[in-house]
């Protein structure tokens, strides 16, 4: 698996969200996780990117993943 620097902004309440990272645990990716819920500073960041959903995933510099897409994070992570 290639080392990337990932993103994860999750919210509350959010089923996707969960999804998301408990699959990122179990393929045991390093990433930094950002709750727009608990600190609106990450949703600003979020909005500043012109993205209003989460999940979102981003991936290095080029790479952006909106909802819980497992074929493009295996894609994109390289497993």
């Amino acid at each position: 698996m290639r080392k990337q620097h990932v993103i994860v902004y999750i919210s509350d309440d959010c089923e996707a969200c969960d999804h998301l990272v408990e699959f990122l645990r179990n393929h045991k990716v390093n990433f930094t996780l950002k709750n727009t819920s608990e600190d609106k500073v990450f949703l600003k960041e979020l909005q500043q990117k012109n993205i209003y959903v989460t999940p979102a995933v981003l991936i290095g510099d080029s790479h952006k993943i909106l909802g819980f897409d497992k074929e493009k994070l295996r894609r994109i992570l390289g497993f």
